[in-house]
């Protein structure tokens, strides 16, 4: 467990709020290979997919113009970033019509589906736990208006309290504003709720504006050269075994 999370006054947690990309689920790395096989015919591993993903987070988590751009984009835009990485030689050799054609299979898959449908074994073991010891759960996610329809439909939904889609809500992280809506409608001070996700600027800087809580879920030490004393966690469990502890 990361010493940082001593900066954390858990007894005064009446509520658990997550962001659910990259927090909770995971891309489905398989789906977005056979999408760029169908449309732009080249030919990647699902492991090649997820070391880019993950190559390209940490470039936009240490620059804040390009995490800002991300933060309001559609994914769809993420994965032309994602296949621009992967091949260089594609924005020169394909079609823009092509490319075009690729992103919009992409935003209809997304928003059809939702790319962000494998659940984290360590998030699932931690809902659960959350839930046996009757804790609030909630989200706020920078969202595309789905996200209740796709919890529901991956079996999630019973675990949380509120939902706050970006979309639905007509605010995105890190804008105060969303978090403070988390906390009127939770019923709480701001200080009562510990806010969970994976990115510093939206997720971090985000809720500590509005004085709440806050942790960086983050499994594959991203931040370890970040340069900030950030609460930070690899495994959901820790988190809630200190609540519980508290």
């Amino acid at each position: 467990m990361n010493a940082s999370l001593s900066q954390i006054d858990f007894s005064r947690i009446q509520v658990v709020s997550y962001d659910l990309g990259y927090t909770l689920l995971g891309i489905n790395a398989p789906v977005i290979a056979r999408l760029v096989e169908e449309h732009l015919h080249l030919s990647f591993t699902p492991a090649q997919v997820l070391r880019a993903d993950q190559e390209l987070r940490l470039q936009y988590l240490h620059r804040h113009i390009m995490n800002t751009r991300v933060q309001h984009s559609h994914f769809s835009a993420v994965l032309c970033d994602m296949i621009a990485y992967l091949s260089p030689e594609i924005v020169t050799s394909t079609p823009e019509s092509q490319i075009r054609n690729f992103e919009l299979a992409c935003r209809k898959h997304h928003n059809d589906h939702n790319f962000f449908d494998q659940i984290y074994h360590d998030a699932f073991a931690a809902l659960e736990a959350l839930r046996l010891a009757k804790k609030r759960i909630i989200a706020i996610s920078n969202a595309h208006g789905t996200l209740e329809r796709d919890l529901t439909k991956f079996g999630m939904i019973e675990y949380f309290e509120r939902i706050l889609d970006s979309t639905v809500e007509g605010v995105v992280k890190p804008n105060p504003e969303i978090f403070i809506r988390a906390a009127d409608r939770c019923g709480v001070p701001a200080e009562a709720i510990l806010h969970i996700g994976d990115n510093y600027s939206a997720d971090v800087e985000g809720a500590r504006a509005v004085g709440m809580q806050s942790a960086l879920y983050d499994p594959n030490n991203m931040y370890k050269n970040f340069g900030k004393n950030i609460p930070s966690f690899r495994n959901h469990m820790d988190i809630v075994d200190l609540l519980l502890a508290s």
